[in-house]
């Protein structure tokens, strides 16, 4: 830094601009670093997963940048005219600073009214007191207040590389529940190392053991069992397992794996993931889900309907099929007469068989016809 020239107003502006020069760059890193930090504090907020705690989250993330711009326009306002001198040599030498200031004043007077003095003299005694300045303290003192910054962003990246490298996770939970949608984060993230999906069919179809899904689709009856198991990466989360409509919390198996059962009454989108407040987020396994609806079984009775005198028979020859889509188990003669009604079993089948035909002869002295007598 150099204090020389014939106008002291701009000997002096040259002098600030030297010194802001020298610690611009440190303080905008140091704040950039600052700024960082306070965003990846307010992620580690919105996580707690509630409306207030991403409210808060949310308003101090739009807080930032305005207070980023603010701090910016206060630095440029506080190192111009009197304020600028009075941060500029205070530090070194509070009288000197002062005796610039009081030239400076009277400078400015004579300039801007005549019968306040000559404004030759009072350029020159100001000139004089720039003149006094010790650059080479104004050397020293930017060159420890760009130490100090270099520390602090030193100190404010170190924090941040141990919050990242601890709680990096964290950060994408936070930011995912943050700009969360329907309760749903927005971010998949790597919570497992292996998933499996499980599917067991209705008890009443008889079908087998249940198996494991090997593909991302399967098709399966209404009312079949999903059991999702899963492996996490040593985290520890509230685990759940969703079907959109509803979740199913998992319990450890007490080996490393968690399991949780889900019914499946429609066609639906099985996901896992994470229980964050009121916000899931999920990881990217999934399982699509198409449902086989179990429709009523088909019954054709040969002649039916018709009237018949119980008098006169002696003899009812009935002739049935019977359909269903997945499978007979048992068909049944149900007489009904009245409040009374009786039901006779025809044919036990294995619940496998789709397609069943069969007749049955109805006496006349069976005995529910004598009763209806």
């Amino acid at each position: 830094m150099a204090a020389s020239g014939p106008d002291s107003r701009a000997r002096l502006d040259a002098l600030i601009d030297d010194f802001r020069r020298v610690v611009r760059g440190p303080t905008r890193v140091a704040r950039l670093l600052a700024a960082w930090l306070c965003g990846s504090l307010l992620l580690l907020v919105a996580r707690g997963g509630t409306d207030a705690w991403r409210g808060l989250a949310a308003v101090g993330l739009s807080v930032l940048p305005i207070l980023w711009i603010g701090l910016g326009l206060r630095s440029r306002r506080r190192w111009r005219g009197s304020s600028g001198v009075r941060r500029l040599l205070t530090p070194v030498d509070a009288a000197l600073g002062a005796r610039v200031l009081r030239a400076r004043g009277l400078l400015e007077r004579t300039r801007q009214d005549e019968t306040a003095g000559s404004a030759e003299l009072a350029e020159l005694h100001a000139s004089r007191t720039v003149d006094e300045i010790p650059t080479k303290l104004l050397d020293a003192r930017a060159q420890s207040v760009r130490r100090k910054l270099r520390w602090s962003s030193l100190a404010l990246a170190a924090t941040l590389g141990a919050l990242s490298s601890v709680g990096s996770l964290r950060l994408l939970e936070g930011a995912s529940v943050l700009f969360a949608e329907a309760g749903v984060g927005r971010l998949r993230l790597a919570y497992f190392e292996e998933v499996e999906f499980i599917v067991e069919e209705p008890a009443y179809l008889a079908s087998g053991e249940p198996r494991l899904v090997t593909g991302t689709a399967v098709v399966l009856p209404q009312g079949s069992s999903v059991t999702a198991r899963i492996m996490p990466r040593s985290f520890v989360r509230d685990w759940v397992l969703d079907d959109g409509l509803s979740h199913a919390a998992f319990v450890s198996e007490g080996s490393g794996t968690w399991v949780a059962h889900l019914r499946i009454d429609q066609p639906t989108t099985l996901r896992v993931g994470a229980r964050l407040g009121e916000v899931s987020v999920f990881a990217s396994d999934e399982l699509q889900v198409l449902t086989l609806e179990d429709r009523a079984p088909i019954v054709k009775l040969e002649d039916a309907p018709r009237t018949l005198s119980l008098e006169d028979m002696e003899r009812l020859e009935l002739s049935y099929a019977a359909f269903d889509d997945h499978g007979l188990a048992q068909i049944d003669l149900v007489l009904e007469s009245g409040r009374r009604a009786e039901r006779i079993e025809l044919v036990h089948l294995d619940g496998k068989r789709r397609a069943q035909q069969g007749g049955y002869a109805l006496e006349r002295h069976h005995p529910f016809l004598k009763r209806a007598f």
